[in-house]
């Protein structure tokens, strides 16, 4: 009985050293044009909103991009974290190739993208928050056989 009552202890004490913390962003974010930079990107959206839902497994990421003729383009992804499987997702003639991953406290999106010529491309995103959970960065690095582009997409959480 004495030994049961030492293993339970021993639980209850390493369990909150096994609980990690689950950094904020899940919300809904606005693009602040201001504070963002894009290059490579000949025009970059007047405006943009993405939703975010992470519960430290499941990464549900919605965003809207408004472009200067006013067009709107929307794009959802759902991604189970860390997992070993990429999501593949046929697009027309593009297939994606989608992981996120814990990094500390960022999650980087890798995208492997392949059309149906045979060309590839990567893209690579690294979602991490500043200013006690207000804003959200992505930082992105794309490669393309046309040329990279390197974005840094600065979103504001909305109340």
């Amino acid at each position: 009985m004495k030994h049961l009552a030492l293993f339970l202890l021993a639980l209850t004490t390493l369990a909150p050293a096994q609980n990690k913390t689950i950094p904020p962003f899940t919300g809904t974010w606005t693009l602040d044009l201001h504070r963002s930079t894009f290059e490579g990107k000949a025009h970059p959206p007047i405006a943009a909103e993405v939703v975010i839902r992470y519960d430290g497994t499941h990464w549900h990421r919605w965003r809207s991009h408004t472009a200067p003729d006013g067009k709107v383009d929307a794009h959802a992804v759902d991604l189970i974290v860390d997992s070993p499987k990429p999501l593949i997702v046929k697009d027309g003639p593009v297939t994606f190739y989608s992981r996120i991953i814990h990094d500390g406290n960022a999650l980087v999106l890798k995208e492997d993208i392949v059309a149906n010529t045979g060309e590839k491309a990567t893209n690579t995103v690294r979602y991490t928050l500043e200013d006690s959970g207000k804003t959200l960065i992505e930082f992105e690095q794309e490669i393309t056989p046309e040329g990279n582009e390197t974005n840094r997409w600065v979103s504001t959480r909305k109340k």
